[in-house]
């Protein structure tokens, strides 16, 4: 602690005053009396108030208030963290010489580990790696062995009868068509209007739109209007086909599907 709260308590314990004298005298709450002399301002209502506290308490027990206020400024104050320089370790015990020894030997240690361990991948050849997760040493594909997979450059030896990167008729697999085209939904805003709006399960948009602004849904498997606060000022555009308007009637749960472009 600075000591300020200390020599407040002396003088006032000299004086014979008690905490309820104080409070009587400069109308200040004896719990932060107290704060004061115990310096735990973090009870205090704010740094104005407690040197304004300090000031007044000073002036009863017959201190001086700048002083007991500088006292805990400077208690305020953060305490400056001194740094290291070549100008202070000359005034150390420890000179300069244990110093650059340290640091050759550890530069020495740091050079010798690089230098092993670029022995190590220099021994194993581009196509060693060492698995991070597992500590074991895999094996990497090269440029030259992707082409040769994918019938792109020399390397690939093609059965009798098949080109390059065709599969055999047992390994043949029928597919079928799935449609995966993404459902988009734009919506034109002509009057100010408030939605809820979720793609595939998830809120994409909860908010009040201005008129002339528009806003563009994408979803893969449904687009669900969860609620539309003023259906007539807005146009839909599903899958560049536009809707039927609404009427007045609140919307709520309007959901839009790959079955509603059909």
């Amino acid at each position: 602690m600075a000591g300020e709260g200390g020599l407040l308590r002396e003088a006032r314990e000299a004086r014979g005053l008690t905490l309820a004298d104080i409070e009587q005298i400069i109308k200040i709450r004896r719990v932060y009396l107290q704060a004061l002399e115990n310096e735990m301002y973090e009870e205090m209502p704010g740094d104005t108030y407690i040197r304004g506290f300090l000031r007044g308490y000073a002036r009863v027990v017959g201190l001086k208030p700048d002083e007991i206020v500088e006292m805990y400024l400077d208690s305020r104050r953060p305490k400056e963290i001194p740094i290291l320089t070549e100008k202070t370790l000359k005034k150390t015990s420890v000179g300069k010489g244990p110093l650059v020894a340290v640091l050759v030997v550890v530069l020495g240690i740091v050079g010798f580990l690089g230098y092993h361990g670029y022995r190590q991948w220099a021994g194993k050849g581009p196509e060693a790696v060492l698995d991070q997760g597992t500590g074991q040493e895999t094996e990497t594909e090269t440029e030259e062995d992707t082409k040769s997979e994918l019938g792109l450059g020399p390397g690939l030896e093609s059965e009798p009868g098949l080109e390059p990167g065709s599969e055999s008729d047992e390994e043949a697999v029928p597919s079928t068509s799935v449609n995966t085209a993404p459902l988009t939904a734009e919506i034109f805003f002509e009057a100010r209007c408030w939605m809820k709006v979720k793609a595939d399960g998830r809120v994409v948009m909860e908010e009040t739109v201005d008129e002339g602004a528009t806003r563009t849904i994408t979803a893969e498997d449904k687009i669900e209007f969860v609620s539309i606060g003023f259906p007539p000022g807005i146009r839909i555009v599903f899958n560049g086909k536009e809707l039927p308007r609404f009427g007045v009637t609140p919307v709520s749960n309007f959901v839009l599907t790959a079955d509603n472009q059909r």
